[in-house]
């Protein structure tokens, strides 16, 4: 678990963490929080977090993207997470019938926060959408 998400919450970790594989991948990232934001028990923070690190890892690995976003947006009832990438996309048809565990854990972690989850790619890129009720 890492440790300045234990100290300084969900936002400022991903901030740090998409600073990371900015400079380490070159790739343009960004991160932008909207809202009243707040904290979440760690079981949770943490569950956020690998959702958000799984999907800039598949960015990485998979996309050829150049640049990625990452959209934090609190309102009363939820936090809703976009990540969108300039990548090559990928057909979710096949990701599913591969049982692709990325996506796989993604999905099972969102249950568990009993929240839901959306994805639109295209050869123009791809759109990852994260409702997670609060």
């Amino acid at each position: 678990k890492p440790k300045n998400l234990e100290d300084l919450g969900l936002d400022f970790a991903v901030r740090k963490l998409s600073e990371h594989i900015s400079i380490s991948t070159r790739k343009n990232g960004n991160v932008e929080v909207i809202g009243k934001t707040r904290r979440f028990n760690g079981e949770v923070e943490l569950y956020l977090y690998r959702i958000i690190q799984e999907c800039l890892s598949n960015i990485i690995r998979h996309s050829q993207a150049t640049e990625y976003n990452i959209q934090l947006l609190y309102s009363v009832e939820n936090l809703r997470i976009y990540i969108t990438d300039n990548g090559i996309g990928f057909d979710l048809d096949k990701v599913n019938k591969d049982k692709n565990y990325g996506i796989l854990n993604i999905s099972e972690r969102i249950k568990v926060l009993k929240g839901t989850m959306k994805i639109n790619s295209s050869s123009e890129g791809t759109l990852l959408l994260f409702e997670i009720p609060l």
